[in-house]
């Protein structure tokens, strides 16, 4: 649903990562293999073999301060306010959206299906105790590795610098993770973007390619962050 670009901040843009769960509830590891266990991961198959990666109760989720949820109606003002705001919209590769494109995508984004392959699917960040929303986190699926997904975020101006980016995108990267068969979370970032990339590392992420493209007119330096499931088991198990 999002195609995003080269250039992003610590609250804005195409991001990704995570170290630690903050989940309230996670699904536990078991040994012992169930009829349930065993229905689950055929379930899972299934889902795999249709090209739809995450299963239908994967949203809502909460943490601590903040719910991740699909889009509602009571969004639009919200939304509108953010994806209008020029300081929000200038690092990312979408345009600030009019009225009626903002309303179709709230209501696309209801009933579209998470998980597609090449298809951006975005995750409403709400707070907890009133739901209003506070921005979005996009997630995409790499056609051609459909073990990889991709993670960009967006939040409102006036809620960065209060954690909730971090607090946000380290739970649904956990429950990415716990599904079992995503192997890798890719960021992507500007080089000069440094309180993006302050952040991507603290999030466990590190950098493996950086090239040179051209966003909005502008050479920039584009720079891919990764974090593999094995590093991300290594940390929770340390």
């Amino acid at each position: 649903m999002e195609s995003h670009s080269c250039l992003t901040n610590a609250c804005t843009g195409r991001f990704c990562s995570p170290l630690g769960c903050i989940l309230d509830v996670l699904p536990s590891v078991k040994l012992a293999v169930s009829q349930q266990s065993l229905s689950k991961a055929s379930a899972k198959q299934q889902q795999w073999s249709k090209g739809v990666l995450f299963p239908v109760n994967f949203l809502p989720q909460s943490t601590e301060r903040l719910v991740l949820r699909r889009f509602a109606d009571l969004d639009l003002d919200n939304f509108l306010s953010y994806r209008q705001d020029y300081q929000v919209a200038r690092f990312q590769s979408w345009s600030m959206l009019p009225y009626s494109e903002a309303k179709s995508f709230i209501k696309e984004m209801q009933t579209a299906v998470m998980g597609i392959p090449g298809e951006w699917f975005q995750i409403a960040i709400a707070r907890k105790q009133s739901n209003l929303l506070l921005g979005d986190i996009g997630i995409q699926i790499y056609t051609e590795n459909p073990a990889v997904v991709e993670i960009g975020f967006t939040l409102a101006r006036e809620e960065q610098g209060k954690g909730y980016a971090q607090e946000a995108v380290q739970a649904l990267v956990c429950s990415i993770f716990e599904l079992g068969y995503i192997s890798q979370i890719v960021g992507i970032t500007d080089m000069r973007n440094e309180p993006s990339i302050n952040l991507l590392r603290r999030l466990g992420m590190h950098l493996v390619r950086s090239d040179e493209v051209e966003f909005k007119g502008e050479l920039c330096i584009e720079q891919t962050f990764e974090l593999r499931r094995e590093d991300w088991l290594l940390h929770k198990a340390g």
